[in-house]
């Protein structure tokens, strides 16, 4: 299985990005592919935990929560018991922060693993003239994490 952690500080969107990752994959690719909904929990909670199954049997997992170790444990399970091929999840840090070295572990000790950890798309410290507003600015820098996202995703699906 690949992992695929989004990491980056607290309140920085990934929570965002990866529930937006997860519509712009199933608008993108519902089109070309079936999508059966495997399992998951998205209701109204802030945090999701969906797997995805395609025609051809590729299975990914999209885990928004990630801000201590036994959340990001509780995705690696559910995308193991849901024999997922990708998983999408979040992690607190670079720091010292028990999500980010677990994630790492994962990524590290998982077999056949070439997972990533990418950095949520930085635009927080300064002053941006492409943004006009706190609010506007969180959305859009979760509009382009989700873009990453989904291009990696591609990369990763391609490459299997």
């Amino acid at each position: 299985m690949r992992i695929i952690a989004l990491a980056d500080a607290q309140s920085r969107g990934k929570s965002t990005s990866i529930k937006l990752a997860k519509e712009m994959f199933i608008k993108n690719f519902f089109s070309k592919s079936p999508i059966e909904f495997a399992n998951g929990t998205e209701d109204d909670s802030y945090d999701i935990r969906i797997a995805i199954k395609l025609a051809d049997g590729y299975r990914i997992a999209f885990c928004s929560g990630g801000d201590d170790a036994a959340v990001v444990a509780e995705n690696y399970q559910f995308a193991v018991h849901n024999q997922c091929n990708l998983l999408v999840t979040a992690a607190r840090g670079p720091s010292r922060s028990d999500s980010w070295h677990k994630i790492a572990q994962l990524i590290h000790y998982t077999p056949g693993n070439d997972g990533v950890l990418v950095k949520a798309i930085d635009f927080w410290r300064g002053d941006s003239p492409l943004f006009l507003d706190t609010a506007n600015k969180h959305k859009k820098m979760s509009e382009l994490t989700a873009k990453h996202l989904i291009n990696i995703i591609e990369y990763a699906l391609s490459n299997s």
